[in-house]
């Protein structure tokens, strides 16, 4: 009999011992993840904060990669392609973009957005780029690289996502490729 209550004990001493850890985990990671989760997720209508534009973000241009912001796009209808190099139909969209964006030049502008859950680098993209120069990407189409805090303002589950800001700075929609096409474009941009 004494096997058998010893078993027990290292049962129920095992148990305890699992959901001990897992409380103290989950504190620590609800800690940390309050100080990650102060940057609000966006819906359609609202108004970008400022700190949208002021953030610095790891942008590849083809050739260079560069820290800044984005407060050089204010003013012009700019749609976020979140996107990654694995991604098929993010890929095939890319053409489509590139051309939609030489039509409408200086009113609009595409960044891709490549966050850091795609589990895609500074050398996977370099790397894409170049092997399909075909595409028409650099530098008409820089990436914004292991971003973080577009992902939280713009939170999705599945790619391509794109998000469109409007040149007041407003979340003008939240679509997926299909509506990526210059009549909807002409239609925002008349909306002024």
């Amino acid at each position: 009999m004494k096997p058998k209550f010893r078993s027990k004990q290292i049962k129920i001493y095992s148990v305890c011992t699992v959901i001990i850890f897992l409380n103290c985990s989950m504190a620590f990671s609800s800690k940390a993840q309050s100080s990650v989760d102060s940057i609000p997720s966006l819906m359609v209508g609202d108004q970008l904060p400022e700190d949208f534009w002021k953030t610095k973000h790891q942008i590849y241009n083809g050739e260079d990669l560069t820290n800044k912001d984005l407060s050089g796009y204010k003013g012009k209808l700019l749609i976020l392609d979140f996107w990654a190099t694995w991604c098929g139909s993010c890929v095939s969209s890319l053409p489509k973009l590139s051309k939609l964006q030489q039509n409408f030049t200086g009113k609009m502008k595409v960044i891709l957005v490549n966050c850091y859950n795609t589990r895609d680098n500074e050398k996977k993209i370099s790397d894409f780029y170049l092997k399909r120069k075909d595409l028409l990407l650099a530098p008409q189409l820089p990436t914004v690289i292991n971003d973080r805090s577009l992902l939280q303002m713009f939170p999705h589950r599945i790619i391509p996502h794109y998000v469109w800001i409007d040149a007041n700075g407003t979340v003008a929609a939240i679509t997926n490729s299909q509506y990526i096409n210059a009549c909807q474009i002409k239609q925002l941009l008349s909306v002024r």
